[in-house]
């Protein structure tokens, strides 16, 4: 559903299918890997089991990938066996270079890119308003409850397990985005609460 949402509200940029095994989708071809594309592929989502996803960072970092979105649960959020495989994971990515969103996560909107690379069929209304959720359903929930009630979005992230990037880091970029002029969180619990408050800080000052 990911793919349906993005063409669905006409993303600005270039979009690729990748599965080993074929197929296409709305007369778009699927290609072998990411590396086949042949061209640098700056974000990838990645919808696959939690046990294949370590599997794929490769092929990412063949193709040039900087940031991986990784939707998959069953990660630290199910078992200590999970935890590991999440740790493993992102050893991995570091390894590339690659950052990681996620795991376990809805995904991200981004309005100046008409891009909503959702799980859900959510379609949010474009706005300055920049939310970061820890719980994806509620944060889905309010981008259709503001569409209804007209409040637009310049940015979201469910931010998932926070495996590597986290609230401080989205915060950061929120601060200094040109489209943003409210930032929303919706927080259980921070990894970094000082640099929060470091933000914060100089957000409200700024």
């Amino acid at each position: 559903i990911v793919p349906s949402n993005i063409m669905r509200d006409g993303y600005k940029g270039e979009l690729y299918l990748v599965n080993p095994r074929g197929g296409e989708l709305n007369g778009m071809t699927f290609y072998p890997s990411a590396a086949a594309i042949g061209k640098e592929i700056d974000l990838a989502m990645v919808t696959i089991p939690a046990e294949n996803v370590e599997g794929v960072l490769e092929d990412c970092a063949a193709a040039g990938t900087k940031v991986v979105i990784a939707i998959s649960g069953g990660f630290s959020e199910s078992s200590p066996e999970g935890r590991a495989l999440e740790e493993s994971m992102v050893a991995k990515a570091r390894s590339y270079g690659i950052r990681v969103v996620g795991p376990n996560t809805m995904g991200i909107y981004s309005a100046p890119w008409s891009l909503t690379a959702l799980m859900p069929p959510v379609r949010p209304r474009p706005g300055h308003v920049a939310f970061a959720a820890q719980s994806g359903n509620l944060g889905t929930q309010m981008l259709g409850w503001g569409s209804f009630r007209g409040i637009g979005f310049s940015r979201f992230v469910c931010i998932g397990n926070e495996c590597d990037l986290e609230f401080a880091d989205y915060l950061e970029y929120f601060a200094r985005d040109e489209s943003t002029r409210v930032i929303l969180l919706y927080v259980e619990g921070f990894k970094r609460p000082r640099r929060i408050l470091e933000i914060a800080e100089e957000i409200s000052l700024s």
